[in-house]
């Protein structure tokens, strides 16, 4: 039986909007649910479900904090005028953003985590898709490769913004992803272990990361 993890996410910022095919293992996928409104953009803990490997606050200079978008924003997180640039919700009022590299800190990272509604089961075929977008930036904006897709049993936790260390993700994108448009990529994945939480981002080292920039 196939099952799918469906999500939303754009690029550097990487947004995810929402598929729906089949039973899907991802909670809140199109982040329309929240305990409250993004003001400034990193409150990615307000989309119910959502969490921050690196358990930053907003706004905090020294951790990474990945972002939140809404139509509903009062601040500078509005859609479809946010600070990192303009863009459209694929559906819905919301999307979420992280930073995959960055020009003036070396290996800053973002990611986005979940527990999944219930563990996978081994054997079993899934299939991961989301929607990404790097929209039309204004400033920071850096398209790169390496979108990665990460299971594993447990949350990982990351030490302020740097790299999560010693992670090969189970899926990847290892071209350069710099596409302006929502763009819907697709993976089929055999789980060999139970994992309970997925993670996306770029989990290799700037020097081994493809970086474009853009605006």
């Amino acid at each position: 039986m196939k099952k799918t993890l469906a999500l939303t996410l754009t690029l550097v910022v990487l947004l995810f909007s929402y598929v729906l095919q089949a039973q899907n293992l991802v909670n809140n996928p199109s982040f329309e649910t929240v305990t409250a409104e993004p003001y400034w953009g990193c409150e990615i803990i307000n989309a119910t479900g959502w969490l921050n490997p690196s358990g930053g606050s907003c706004p905090n200079n020294g951790t990474a904090t990945p972002d939140l978008f809404s139509t509903f924003s009062t601040g500078q997180a509005v859609l479809p005028n946010t600070f990192m640039g303009t863009t459209n919700a694929h559906t819905g009022n919301r999307i979420a953003g992280i930073v995959t590299y960055h020009a003036q800190l070396t290996n800053y990272r973002e990611y986005l985590m979940t527990r999944l509604t219930c563990p996978l089961v081994p054997g079993e075929t899934y299939t991961v898709s989301f929607w990404s977008t790097g929209g039309n930036p204004v400033q920071y904006v850096y398209h790169t490769n390496n979108i990665g897709v990460y299971f594993s049993t447990n949350a990982l936790t990351q030490t302020n913004y740097n790299l999560i260390p010693a992670i090969t993700p189970q899926l990847e994108i290892t071209t350069l992803v710099a596409n302006t448009t929502w763009t819907y990529y697709s993976f089929t994945f055999t789980p060999t272990q139970a994992y309970n939480y997925i993670t996306i981002g770029n989990f290799r080292n700037d020097a081994n990361t493809q970086k474009q920039n853009f605006g």
